[in-house]
């Protein structure tokens, strides 16, 4: 085959044969494949062959080349540049020039971290009221985080790959305080605190891992010794309830963002949407005892009764089983006597099952002392009631559902 090319570019790898020889001609392969790389009209690349026939091989692949580069530059003149995160600003007062508005430039690390106006009432009130516990409770719990491992990556001296410092860990804390009690969402805590929502996103998955865990176990606990014991029963003890050590109910905890798959699953008829059940123990002064792990809106109490550590404990005698008390029960003879008994039990309403150490309010009564009796329980009872309506009324999370 000579210099000169054929009057088109061949369309097919079938005719880029010599018609002469026979033979396969990468000259005219070689124009294929640059066919399909050029995304022109089909008149563009008719006008380019045209202009490249009869001249010299060299100067045809120069074109050519030109061409591939034009076209690699024109794609990357459309790939979009990824945009640099916008960082908010603010004049300064002293010199008026603009300067990087960070956290440490916020009202709430002004106010809440550097200068704190701890002798003052309305202040102390104002923040107990907007993060739902004292300033004397927030630095306690601060100095918990920053001691605790969890939270080593938001210290004093972390740093990210590119050295720069961590967000401050005071307004983190603020803020997880602020949605668990307010229900604010991510991006109005990173309006007030200048730092991301995705920041604030991974220290609440880590807060809500270490409060479960440390923080849990260290102020929920059951009463071990006898004293203990008797302390924590004394309000009912005095009620003529002697044995009991506390009342127990489930409640339900509303899920804003459910998998399609387990909607069905968490579905409950008390509220209108899924939700998670936590089936907890406490005593008269409304000291929660033991709760259970969330589990589906659907269970009802029966079925969280099996799975609450509690009560197959004090089912089986492995918790409380050497407690004694005793009851004044009839004789025949119409008078008194004292019966002793071993164990520990509850006080629960009547959609539990019926165990010895679940003791619920009677359904139907006969006698006026049975009516009596039976008021009697229910009124001690509704002290799990009211903890829920605390928990729910401080934590509004708990109330409107969790995202």
């Amino acid at each position: 085959m000579g210099n000169t090319l054929p009057y088109r570019i061949p369309a097919s790898r079938l005719e880029c044969f010599d018609t002469e020889t026979g033979e396969f001609s990468f000259e005219l392969y070689h124009l294929y494949r640059r066919r399909q790389q050029i995304e022109e009209s089909s008149k563009e690349l008719e006008n380019i062959i045209n202009h490249c026939c009869g001249i010299a091989d060299f100067e045809r692949d120069e074109i050519l080349d030109a061409i591939a580069e034009e076209e690699a530059a024109s794609k990357k003149k459309k790939r979009k540049k990824p945009q640099k995160r916008r960082q908010r600003r603010y004049r300064c007062p002293i010199d008026g020039t603009l300067k990087i508005y960070g956290p440490e430039n916020t009202p709430w690390f002004d106010d809440y971290v550097l200068n704190p106006e701890l002798d003052n009432d309305r202040f102390c009130e104002k923040f107990r009221w907007r993060f739902r516990m004292s300033y004397e409770s927030f630095q306690k719990q601060l100095e918990e985080v920053k001691n605790h491992p969890l939270f080593k990556k938001w210290s004093d001296t972390a740093t990210d790959c590119t050295g720069k410092k961590s967000s401050p860990i005071e307004l983190l804390l603020l803020g997880v305080l602020r949605y668990l009690g307010r229900g604010w969402t991510l991006d109005d805590l990173e309006e007030a605190t200048a730092i991301s929502k995705e920041s604030h996103r991974r220290f609440l998955h880590v807060y809500l891992h270490w409060g479960s865990t440390y923080f849990y176990e260290k102020y929920v606990w059951l009463p071990s010794s006898s004293s203990e014991i008797a302390d924590s029963s004394y309000e009912f003890f005095i009620a003529g309830l002697a044995g009991c050590i506390g009342s127990q109910d489930a409640t339900h905890v509303g899920m804003n963002k459910c998998h399609y798959k387990l909607k069905q699953f968490h579905d409950s008829f008390k509220l209108p949407m899924p939700s998670r059940t936590y089936n907890m123990t406490v005593n008269h002064r409304r000291r929660i005892l033991s709760t259970t792990h969330g589990s589906p809106g659907r269970w009802n109490d029966k079925t969280l009764q099996l799975y609450d550590e509690l009560s197959t404990k004090l089912r089986s005698g492995e918790c409380y089983g050497d407690l004694k008390f005793f009851l004044w029960e009839r004789d025949g003879n119409g008078g008194y006597k004292k019966v002793d008994y071993e164990g520990a039990w509850l006080v629960v309403d009547n959609g539990y099952l019926r165990w010895p150490t679940m003791v619920p309010p009677m359904k139907a009564y006969t006698t006026y002392s049975e009516m009596r009796f039976s008021r009697w329980v229910e009124s001690m009872r509704k002290d799990v009631e009211c903890t829920f309506g605390i928990l729910k009324g401080r934590f509004r999370i708990l109330k409107t559902g969790v995202s």
